[in-house]
């Protein structure tokens, strides 16, 4: 092969290498962190916990109602028993949300707020009005004596 032509092909390789290694090198925008590594803007995170086939940590869209929740979760599931004004309330972010079945039948049904030291795992915003003496000694830094 005469030299110009191997001097050709080792410049094409050469570019080639280059853009492949640039493209890989660069962030994209798009790119998204882990599963609860930030809050998402139009997402709420509720912790659902009782008789639940996959009691855990979800994600649900803004204004998701408790009744909504449920039936995503336990699509199955009847929610006769739930009260019109308990099934309409809109999950808020950090909210705990503890039910009970009995016959595939809702009996239980409450929503709590998780205890400080998740909502800040989970990087939620803590309610400082809304914690207890328990929950601020729990907080790193402030302990019982402050």
């Amino acid at each position: 092969m005469p030299r110009g032509q191997r001097v050709a092909l080792l410049c094409l390789a050469l570019l080639v290498t280059l853009s492949l290694y640039l493209k890989g090198r660069l962030s994209t925008a798009t790119g998204g962190g882990a599963a609860f590594s930030r809050q998402q803007a139009g997402a709420v995170t509720v912790r659902l916990s009782g008789d639940l086939p996959r009691p855990g940590v979800y994600r649900f869209p803004q204004g998701t109602t408790v009744a909504d929740a449920i039936k995503m979760t336990v699509p199955e599931a009847a929610t006769g028993a739930l009260r019109v004004e308990e099934g309409a309330r809109i999950l808020t972010s950090g909210d705990l949300l503890t039910v009970g079945w009995r016959d595939r039948q809702l009996t239980l049904c409450t929503t709590t707020r998780m205890p400080a030291k998740e909502l800040i795992l989970l990087e939620i915003p803590l309610q400082v009005d809304l914690l207890g003496v328990e929950e601020w000694e729990s907080l790193p830094g402030i302990g019982p004596v402050l």
